[in-house]
């Protein structure tokens, strides 16, 4: 608040805007850190940190702000993960493969979400490898076709491994028998509105 008196009596009105435009940034990622900081990090809260983290998400995307997206788009992974909703962690450990190359860079460490410094393309393929494992676990299996897809392309083209090129292909020939071999049971979901005037014993489910 004292930096923000200071530009406000400022009279450079470039480095009044650039430095305003700098505050308002960090206090919108503050606020939207604390909204997800406080929810308790059990499976009671699941929907609301899943909210609030889809919320940081939007934002940190939007801003450019692409190290702290992965990191959070990572976080929200290991919560699915933990709480066995396979094909949504699967999803975000592939959304985080998404926005990584094939380059030999070296990505450093990410000890808040387990993460160890390693080149870009092995993230990418570990991460890919996750997002497969839980599609399978989740029986999502034309999914997982994708995401073998995607490495058998990667290690023919960027990484040059023809025995990790074998596996992978074996294992979209597994899922290809699955896919034609078993049933499998999709869950039904129904979104029930209410609409009108309740008394509040009604409004709770009371009878």
């Amino acid at each position: 608040f004292v930096l923000k008196k200071k530009l406000d009596n400022g009279t450079n009105q470039k480095l009044k805007k650039m430095g305003n435009t700098f505050l308002d940034d960090i206090e919108r990622l503050y606020n939207y850190l604390v909204q997800l900081k406080k929810l308790p990090n059990t499976a009671q809260y699941e929907d609301e940190r899943t909210a609030a983290t889809l919320k940081l998400l939007q934002y940190l995307n939007s801003s450019g702000k692409n190290e702290l997206y992965n990191r959070y788009i990572h976080h929200l992974a290991i919560m699915h993960q933990t709480l066995s909703n396979h094909i949504e962690a699967a999803i975000c450990f592939k959304s985080h493969a998404d926005r990584l190359g094939w380059s030999d860079k070296i990505l450093k460490e990410e000890p808040l979400v387990g993460l160890s410094s390693s080149s870009e393309w092995k993230r990418h393929v570990n991460l890919c490898e996750l997002s497969h494992k839980h599609f399978m676990l989740g029986e999502a299996w034309e999914m997982g076709v994708n995401v073998c897809q995607e490495l058998a392309k990667a290690y023919q083209d960027e990484i040059f491994d023809l025995k990790a090129l074998s596996s992978i292909l074996e294992k979209q020939s597994h899922l290809w028998k699955l896919i034609g071999n078993q049933d499998r049971v999709f869950h039904s979901s129904y979104l029930v509105r209410f609409y009108g005037t309740f008394n509040e014993p009604k409004k709770h489910g009371d009878n």
